[in-house]
C-alpha cells in the first residue's frame, strides 16, 4: 500500500488472510475463556469491562486504572 501503484489484488488477499486469522484467534480466545470459566467459575466474578488484564489504552496489558508513572493511575 505504500507504493505509488500498489497491487490491489495482493492487498485485498492479504487483508482477507489477516481477517481470517483474527477470526480464528477470536474463536480461540472465546474457547479459552469458556474453559477457564468452567474450571474456576469465580475467576471472572466481579470483573467488569475494562478491569484487570486485557486490552487497555496502550494495547495488551493492564486495562483502565494503570496510567504508568505519574499518570494518576492506581499504582501511583
Amino acid at each position: 500500500m505504500a507504493k505509488q501503484d500498489p497491487d490491489v489484488n495482493k492487498a485485498v488477499a492479504l487483508q482477507k488472510e489477516i481477517s481470517e486469522l483474527e477470526g480464528q484467534l477470536d474463536q480461540k480466545r472465546v474457547e479459552q475463556r469458556i474453559k477457564m470459566q468452567k474450571e474456576n467459575p469465580d475467576f471472572f466474578a466481579g470483573r467488569g469491562a475494562g478491569r484487570g488484564y486485557g486490552y487497555g489504552p496502550g494495547g495488551m496489558g493492564m486495562g483502565r486504572g494503570f496510567q504508568g508513572r505519574g499518570g494518576g493511575g492506581c499504582w501511583d
